[in-house]
């Protein structure tokens, strides 16, 4: 939901971006199929053959089968994309408009033209070259050439004189192809023609009519129970016979001697009476049969012999003289209801194009005779929702609506296993810390076990269902944790599969956006009522208690109905930093540009905003692994909706300065992630494939030249225990910007933490329990004032304690985690994090020197933990 609302949030946004990559290289790229990838693309997981960028709103074959010719939104010049049908090679793009609607797609008889409707003219083209040929017109909606091709015939209406007072006169019109000559028309009255088809010999003339609305008439015939088919004597102009047929969901046969369809409401979905499939006989309007099948679309073959019935979930082949089903079609059927078929000429090859309206269209071709899909490309072959890179960077996974999981070869861009068992689409993936299993989870609440090695299944647990799932395992490998949007966890101990417990958020309209990687907490927003004036704020929430642990504001909006909504969030590797995206939720008005949607980084220590960068609608967002790097997806486009493209921008992640963009996907992107050295990304879209980059973006904080001075390292030091996480960070990246300077100081100033009284600390935890109050309370007091106070009450709470002692616990662990930290341990926090970016020998000296500290502290924790993630970062060369 919140993607589509988003996407539609975009354009509001206004904001074009450049299109400049930030890759130098010039070199012309291909993939394994030897079809081109995007400016700074390096391979490409999957195909794009038979894929249309703009959703596919008409196709046709062509009569000798051997091209398929699509329509579909595009720039100038690629509205409409011709293939070969044998091996799904792209041979031509043209077109004039970035236009979506085709009314009417389809060769000439003689194959060497096709005829497009457009713009109210019908206009042929020749397809080789897109060279326009001639245009007739104007036509309404529907058009059909006669079986010789001599004649085209159109439906057209001549508007009334007063709108508001009469209907409008419809005709159908017919014009000779060799010459544009018009040739006398069909008088319809006010009927409205919506389906054209001709009898075999071309002497008789189908077409499914429906009355216009009285427009004096405040009861209006519904369009489906008004319907009619009429059939004409070419010859004399004349109708010889018309009955009624209720629907709007009908296909003749190439003779025009069969109908065939099905009642349902006016845009072909499933009504009240969407039960069975009528077959009819063209000439008396007699239903010679039902077939029991609730197809979405119709389609008879070129012989008339079968009929195909496409559902959401399969593809039958019926026979009409018997009502009993001749196959069914193997192959997955995608979840975006299939809307248009084709056949080759000789019937061999049924064309099914589907794929969201606004989204890729894909068409795919199925081999009639023995009900195989014949796959032409490779991966995917539908929206890629998921992506996990193997912690050695050696194997890469990635989901889609498909129900599958891929594994491929980052080096080679070759598929190595395609895994098969949700039964839903799969939405969340996630590899064990040793790399060994695969986690993955689907919208109907399944999460599965993979082993990667082998690719066999190795257990089924029940998780929380939801249309988006995030999922993670905690460090040691021996906690799995699912989590929705809807804000419902759950936690498993593995490799058991035992459920350890269950949460659901409370709050209005809670939406749970990330998990944090090292398991403990996730970050949630709540979507406030209009009428409520509080703020709309991000919360990191523990997952033990579901207590927030950092409140944070969101980006308001002084505007009345008006909220800005969070939808997405993204956790930095070393688990340090946080960055939100919202969009408009709701506007009657146009915003100025600093009330736009925007991207916040967060401090995660303290909560606060470190820096806000007012930009169009992200629909995803990552870190790179070292920290220092945003990657965004967003819309390239801003003018028109169905014109949606995934690019892709760079962030750096200290100062909000925007490094570089891509063009990306010809769809809108729903994954990003790294590989886990950081030198390349992987982003994946609705187009079905998965595009690898290679991340040479120039770092905006670089090393500086001149010499700080002594005044200028002090107030560094003292900026970095400010509370106010923006100016700390600008101090910071003056500190990493003098990485020789910055270790010093830190060496010289920063001392490994002294022993921590592990007795008293017990001693106070125990006097939580007294039966005293005043003891309780001192007690209470006193572990707050403790340095390591969070994580001694983090290990108390983790030794299963009576549920009092845990209640108490837990409410002193709130106070400290919301309490704002002193300046010393803000410095320290910091300091550490400095030495972790810089990454030198020397800053990894004084990194293991400060984490000689007490184990207890939790300045040691810190420091054991910038080493051991620049361990993970050092594995991967």
């Amino acid at each position: 939901m919140f993607r589509w609302l988003a996407s539609i949030a975009c354009m509001a946004a206004g904001l074009i971006l450049p299109s400049a990559g930030w890759s130098s290289n010039p070199v012309k790229r291909v993939d394994l199929y030897d079809d081109p990838l995007p400016a700074g693309a390096i391979a490409r997981l999957g195909s794009i053959r038979f894929h249309h960028p703009g959703g596919i709103s008409a196709m046709a074959f062509s009569p000798d089968g051997k091209v398929i010719i699509a329509a579909g939104s595009g720039k100038a010049g690629e509205t409409f994309r011709v293939w070969e049908t044998a091996s799904g090679k792209e041979l031509v793009r043209f077109g004039e408009a970035e236009d979506y609607h085709f009314p009417g797609l389809t060769f000439t008889p003689d194959g060497k033209a096709v005829a497009i409707g457009h713009k109210r003219l019908v206009k042929l083209y020749d397809w080789r070259t897109g060279k326009l040929l001639r245009s007739l017109g104007p036509y309404r909606s529907v058009f059909a050439f006669s079986p010789d091709g001599k004649l085209l015939v159109a439906d057209s209406a001549k508007e009334p004189a007063k709108a508001f007072d009469e209907r409008p006169k419809h005709f159908i019109r017919v014009w000779d192809v060799a010459t544009g000559r018009e040739l006398p028309a069909f008088a319809l009255g006010t009927n409205a023609v919506h389906t054209l088809g001709f009898s075999a010999d071309g002497k008789r003339l189908l077409c499914r009519t429906t009355p216009e609305p009285d427009p004096r008439s405040a009861i209006s015939a519904k369009f489906d129970e008004a319907g009619f088919i009429g059939i004409w004597d070419m010859a004399s102009r004349t109708r010889l016979h018309q009955y009624a047929c209720p629907t709007s969901n009908v296909v003749f046969s190439s003779d025009g001697n069969t109908i065939a369809f099905q009642p349902g409401d006016r845009f072909g979905g499933r009504g009240a009476g969407f039960r069975a499939i009528e077959i009819v006989n063209a000439a008396t309007g007699k239903t010679l049969r039902k077939i029991a099948s609730e197809g979405a679309s119709l389609g008879f073959t070129p012989d008339g012999k079968s009929l195909v019935a496409i559902t959401e979930k399969e593809i039958s082949l019926w026979d009409p003289a018997t009502g009993k089903r001749i196959r069914k079609m193997r192959g997955h059927v995608t979840t975006e209801l299939p809307r248009l078929v084709g056949f080759s000429a000789d019937g061999k090859v049924l064309a099914v194009a589907s794929g969201g309206w606004m989204q890729d269209g894909l068409i795919r071709l199925w081999n009639l005779a023995t009900a195989e899909e014949l796959r032409i490309g490779g991966g995917h072959q539908d929206e890629v929702t998921c992506l996990a890179y193997a912690p050695d960077g050696k194997l890469f996974a990635s989901g889609s609506r498909d129900r599958t999981i891929r594994f491929w070869d980052p080096a080679t861009s070759r598929e190595v296993r395609c895994l098969e068992g949700h039964d839903s689409d799969v939405l969340a993936l996630a590899f064990s810390p040793d790399g060994k299993t695969l986690a993955s989870s689907s919208a109907d609440g399944a999460t599965r076990l993979w082993d990667v090695r082998g690719g066999r299944e190795l257990a089924r647990l029940d998780g929380p269902s939801g249309r988006e799932v995030r999922l993670v395992f905690a460090a040691d490998g021996k906690t799995l944790i699912a989590a929705t949007q809807a804000g419902k966890s759950q936690v498993w101990e593995l490799p058991a599969g035992k459920s350890i417990r269950r949460h659901e958020l409370g709050g209005k309209n809670p939406i749970l956006l990330a998990l944090t990687p090292d398991a403990d907490t996730f970050l949630a927003s709540e979507h406030l009522d209009y009428e409520d004036k509080a703020p709309d704020l991000l919360r990191l929430v523990s997952l033990t208690t579901l207590k927030p642990v950092r409140v944070m504001p969101l980006n308001p909006c002084r505007h009345p109905n008006t909220r800005f909504l969070c939808v997405g969030a993204a956790v930095s590797a070393d688990g340090k930093r946080i960055a939100s995206w919202q969009t408009v939720l709701s506007s009657n008005h146009p915003l100025p540009t600093d009330h736009g949607a925007a991207l916040q980084v967060w401090e995660r220590a303290t909560g606060q905003e470190v820096f806000k960068v007012m930009f169009t609608y992200f629909d995803a967002l990552t870190f790179s692994r070292d920290g220092r790097l945003i990657l965004g997806s967003h819309s390239t486009s801003n003018t028109d909706w169905r014109m949606c493209r995934g690019g892709l921008s760079v962030f750096d992640a200290w100062t909000g300065a925007r490094l570089g963009t891509l063009p990306g996907h010809a769809a809108l992107v729903g994954a990003l992630a790294f590989s886990p050295d950081g030198k390349t990304l992987a982003s994946a879209s609705g187009d079905h494939t998965i595009l690898l980059w290679k991340n040479d973006v120039p770092l905006a904080v670089k090393p500086a030249k001149a010499e700080p001075s002594a005044k200028q390292l002090d107030a560094w030091w003292e900026a970095l225990g400010n509370n106010n996480a923006a100016l700390a960070h600008r101090a910071l990246a003056e500190v990493v910007a003098h990485p020789a300077q910055a270790v010093r100081l830190t060496a010289e100033r920063l001392r490994p933490a002294p022993p921590v009284d592990v007795e008293q600390i017990a001693r106070l935890i125990k006097d939580l329990d007294s039966a005293d109050f005043k003891t309780r309370q001192q007690a209470s007091a006193a572990i707050e004032k403790l340095e390591t106070a969070d994580m001694a009450l983090r290990h108390a709470l983790a030794s299963n304690p009576p549920l009092e002692v845990r209640r108490r616990l837990e409410l002193v662990l709130e106070k400290v985690e919301l309490a704002p930290l002193p300046p010393a341990r803000l410095r320290s926090h910091r300091a550490i994090t400095a030495l972790q970016w810089i990454d030198s020998p020397a800053a990894r000296q004084t990194l293991e020197k400060l984490a000689e500290g007490a184990p207890q502290a939790r300045q040691t924790q810190e420091a054991r933990d910038a080493l051991k993630h620049l361990a993970g970062l050092k594995a991967n060369p």
